[in-house]
C-alpha cells in the first residue's frame, strides 16, 4: 500500500514539473511576441510599402532592426544587416509566403541559420513577413528581423532553476515521508514495547494469584515468596504506567518547558539530600557537590524537570550498583554558558554496543530482562534535555562503571 502511495505520488510530481517547465517556457515565449506583435506587424508593412514606392526600407529601418527582400521565386533581392559584410540569412520564403497567402501579414518565431565568415549559427528570432505590392500585384516580400539574443539564455536558467526548485521540493517530501515512516516505526515499536511491559506483570500477577488461591502452595516460606513476586510485578507495572503518562504528558504539553531563572541549591538539593539519606540504609557511598562551599550559578531552565533528570539518572544508578563497596558521585560543574551535571557510579557498566540505544524506549526490558524497571527512566531524561534544548551524553565501560551528564542554561 506505502508503495504504490509512494509510486504515485511521483507520478503527480513529475506531472507538476513538466506542467511548470511547459508553462514556464509558454509564457517566456509569449511575452516577447505578444509585447511586440503589434509594432512589429506594423513596422515591416510600413517598410514593405516604402521598398515598393521608394527602393528602400524607409523610416522603419532607422530602428537597428534587420531586413530581407525576396522575389517570388525565393532570390534574394535586398537587405540591410547589421554584421560583416559577408553575413547571410537563411529563411524558408516558401512557408512564409505560404502563410501571407493565408493570413495576411503576421508575426512568427523561428530559427534562423545565421552564416559569417564561413561559420554557421542557429538563432532564435522573431520574424515579421509583409508582402511588397504595386498595384494589386504580388511583387516579393519582405521580412523584418528582430534577434532574440538573450531568449536562450533566460530559457536555459529558467529550466535550471525550475528543476532545482523541484529538487529541492522533492527532497522535503521525501525527508517528510522518512518522517513519517520513522514515526510509524517508532509508534509500532512504542506500542509493541508498551503492550509487552504491562502485558508480562499482569500476567505474572494473575499466574500467582490463581496458584496462591487454588491452595496449590501451601508452604508459609513459598507463600511469602509469590507474594513479594506479586508486589514486585505490581511495583513495575505501577513503575511503567506512570512513565507512560509522564512521557505522554512531556510530550503533549508544552507548558512544561517554560523556563526561569532558580537557583542551583533550589533545583537539585531536595534530590541530593533524599539521595544522601536513602545510603544510609544501603551499604553504598554517595558523594554529592557542597552548596555552601562552592556557590553555583542561577540557572535558567524549568526547574521541575532539571531536578527530574537528575532524579531519573540517580534511580538508574543506585539500581546497577553493587550494594557492596557501591560509590555513587554527583558533580555540578560551571562552564562557559552552562552547568553540567554530571552522575557516575562504578556499577556494571554498559556494553558499546549497547550505547547508542540506551536512551531507546523499552531499551532495557527488550534487551536487559534480568534487569527490574519499564526502560523508560533514560527515554524520560532524554525527552525532557531535548524539550530545553539541553546535551545529555553518557560513557561507560563495563565493569569499571557509567557517567551520565546533562548541561543546564545558566544564561537567557
Amino acid at each position: 500500500m506505502r508503495k504504490k502511495k509512494e509510486r504515485t505520488q511521483r507520478i503527480v510530481l513529475l506531472l507538476l514539473y513538466l506542467a511548470g517547465l511547459a508553462a514556464g517556457l509558454l509564457v517566456f515565449l509569449a511575452v516577447p511576441y505578444f509585447s511586440h506583435k503589434r509594432e512589429l506587424i506594423a513596422m515591416a508593412v510600413s517598410a514593405a510599402k516604402s521598398y515598393s514606392s521608394e527602393g528602400n526600407f524607409g523610416t522603419s529601418g532607422t530602428f537597428g532592426l534587420e531586413y530581407l527582400v525576396f522575389d517570388r521565386e525565393g532570390h534574394l533581392l535586398d537587405q540591410a544587416l547589421f554584421g560583416f559584410p559577408d553575413m547571410a540569412v537563411s529563411i524558408d520564403v516558401e512557408k512564409y509566403e505560404t502563410r501571407l497567402n493565408a493570413d495576411g501579414p503576421g508575426l512568427y518565431y523561428d530559427r534562423l541559420e545565421i552564416s559569417m565568415e564561413s561559420k554557421t549559427t542557429r538563432r532564435i528570432a522573431l520574424v515579421a513577413a509583409a508582402p511588397i505590392q504595386e498595384a494589386d500585384t504580388w511583387n516579393g516580400t519582405l521580412f523584418l528581423i528582430r534577434e532574440l539574443e538573450s531568449l536562450p539564455n533566460n530559457l536555459t536558467a529558467f529550466v535550471a532553476t525550475w528543476t532545482v526548485l523541484f529538487l529541492m521540493l522533492f527532497l522535503f517530501l521525501w525527508i517528510l515521508d522518512k518522517k513519517e515512516q520513522e514515526l510509524e516505526n517508532l509508534q509500532r515499536t512504542y506500542i509493541a514495547g508498551m503492550n509487552h511491559e504491562l502485558k508480562s506483570p499482569i500476567t505474572s500477577i494473575k499466574a500467582l494469584s490463581e496458584t496462591l488461591l487454588d491452595g496449590y502452595v501451601t508452604d508459609p516460606e513459598k507463600q511469602l515468596f509469590y507474594y513479594g513476586t506479586i508486589l514486585k510485578e505490581a511495583d513495575h507495572l505501577e513503575d511503567t504506567v506512570l512513565k507512560i503518562l509522564e512521557l505522554s504528558k512531556l510530550q503533549s504539553t508544552k507548558a512544561l518547558y517554560k523556563k526561569e531563572w532558580v537557583l542551583a541549591e533550589k533545583v537539585f538539593g531536595p534530590i541530593l539530600d533524599r539521595y544522601a539519606n536513602l545510603c544510609e540504609d544501603v551499604e553504598i557511598q554517595f558523594e554529592a557537590p557542597n552548596f555552601h562551599a562552592a556557590p553555583m550559578p542561577k540557572l535558567y531552565t524549568a526547574p521541575a524537570l532539571a531536578s527530574r533528570m537528575l532524579d531519573l539518572l540517580l534511580h538508574n544508578a543506585f539500581k546497577f550498583t553493587d550494594p557492596e563497596n557501591g560509590l555513587v558521585r554527583v558533580a555540578l560543574t560551571p562552564g562557559r554558558g552552562v552547568l553540567t551535571v554530571s552522575v557516575r557510579d562504578n556499577g556494571c557498566g554498559v556494553p558499546p554496543d549497547a550505547l547508542p540505544f540506551l536512551f531507546d524506549r523499552f531499551y532495557q526490558a527488550e534487551n536487559a530482562h534480568d534487569q527490574t524497571g519499564s526502560g523508560l527512566g533514560l527515554s524520560l531524561v532524554k525527552e525532557m534535555a531535548d524539550g530545553l534544548h539541553e546535551t545529555l551524553r553518557v560513557e561507560s565501560e563495563p565493569g569499571k562503571g557509567s557517567v551520565f551528564s546533562f548541561t543546564i542554561s545558566t544564561k537567557a
